[in-house]
């Protein structure tokens, strides 16, 4: 899965990758929120040179995503929804909905621009090219949110869900958090580089309102989602978000959208695979095992085993999902994540009952190159050595 990325992307390009990367038109070769959530992370990991090609491409087209924001009204980098080579809002017209209002994307550009510090610790990279991309969208959540004075409380209204099925909602989970967590990172970012932050910055990301269940506790799809739409895009809140919730919480979001894949029998790759990351996290080897069939068999296409977007469906060499795949080894099964001090463990590592030993050779962090091995006795990080010296 790795081989196929690496068919699309380069080093020094400033490129984004589609969906279908350069194989074919699907989706019309437009850089969408998979370049930057699906498919940077394992290349940060394991090929950085390359992974900088696609937030170098975002910060090449931070002035049309500002010009953007400014023709909508707001203010900051609103980053469109299908870009193309230039940066310009290509989504088309019978999705024009997305181009107005899913704005998730914004947040997600922001997070892979921090991401690549943390796993490169490049401070000169970060107050050249990073922060100005994290800086102007963080600017554009301030200018989006409302303020309720009844409330005391921002919301973020009318836009398309993750689940792109739900349109006009106010206050989907996965929009706001990945709002907060841009505005979250700004400040960080801010006082990392000695910078004045934006004070309202961190008054939004304190009053943005969460969509959270009294009751349980859980997150609702959005505010006064109705129970049908449980699970549907929950889980991407502990990853690739990273939002602080409990074990509890955690899986009863696990556990709705593992209700909607029994009833709907299958769904498109790349939110199957990250459900093997939560269930990771919660230390459930036996979910694991049950989870990684769904997210390879039926979506290889031969001779070449190419991947589909759904087992339904020929939209083939679906990087999103590569991505996805790849991301709940390096992540999931290992255990790790990117933190202040670069690659941390984060849980004890859950190897598939069918995986005796993982060995992820080469990863290249913080200017350090790492193999990590783990097996049953645990995890071990070591510095790499060229296999021809073993």
């Amino acid at each position: 899965m790795l081989f196929y990325l690496l068919c699309s992307a380069d080093r020094g390009t400033a490129l984004g990758i589609p969906p279908m990367g350069l194989s074919s038109a699907g989706y019309y070769g437009h850089i969408f929120w998979d370049s930057d959530t699906w498919m940077f992370p394992p290349l940060l990991l394991t090929h950085p040179d390359i992974a900088h090609s696609l937030v170098a491409f975002r910060r090449r087209t931070l002035e049309a995503a500002r010009a953007n924001a400014r023709a909508n009204g707001y203010r900051g980098a609103m980053f469109p929804w299908e870009a193309d080579e230039l940066g310009q809002e290509t989504t088309p017209y019978f999705a024009v909905q997305n181009a107005h209002s899913e704005i998730h994307i914004s947040g997600d550009v922001a997070l892979a621009q921090w991401q690549y510090y943390l796993a490169t610790g490049d401070s000169a990279w970060l107050a050249r090219e990073g922060f100005p991309v994290i800086r102007e969208t963080a600017d554009f959540w301030v200018s989006r949110a409302s303020y309720d004075s009844l409330r005391d409380r921002y919301d973020i209204k009318n836009v398309v869900s993750v689940a792109e099925g739900l349109i006009g909602v106010t206050d989907d989970a996965y929009t706001n958090c990945v709002a907060r967590r841009n505005l979250e990172i700004g400040a960080a970012a801010s006082r990392r580089l000695g910078k004045q932050a934006n004070p309202l910055w961190t008054k939004v990301a304190a009053r943005l309102h969460l969509p959270v269940d009294s009751t349980s506790q859980a997150f609702r799809t959005y505010e006064g989602a109705p129970d049908s739409t449980l699970g549907v895009i929950t889980p991407l809140l502990s990853f690739p978000l990273g939002v602080p919730m409990s074990d509890r919480v955690k899986r009863t979001h696990l556990e709705q959208a593992l209700a909607r894949l029994e009833q709907e029998a299958s769904g498109a790759m790349m939110g199957i695979t990250l459900l093997s990351v939560d269930a990771a996290e919660l230390g459930e080897r036996a979910l694991v095992d049950s989870l990684l069939p769904y997210g390879y068999r039926g979506h290889l296409r031969g001779p070449f085993l190419l991947l589909s977007e759904t087992p339904t469906n020929d939209a083939v060499n679906f990087l999103t999902g590569a991505g996805g795949f790849l991301q709940q080894v390096i992540f999931g099964w290992t255990g790790l994540r990117l933190g202040e001090s670069g690659l941390e463990p984060a849980f004890p590592p859950v190897l598939p009952s069918s995986v005796g030993r993982l060995v992820l050779r080469n990863l290249q962090v913080r200017g350090k190159r790492l193999d990590v091995v783990v097996d049953r006795s645990g995890r071990r990080i070591l510095p790499h050595r060229d296999r021809t010296s073993r």
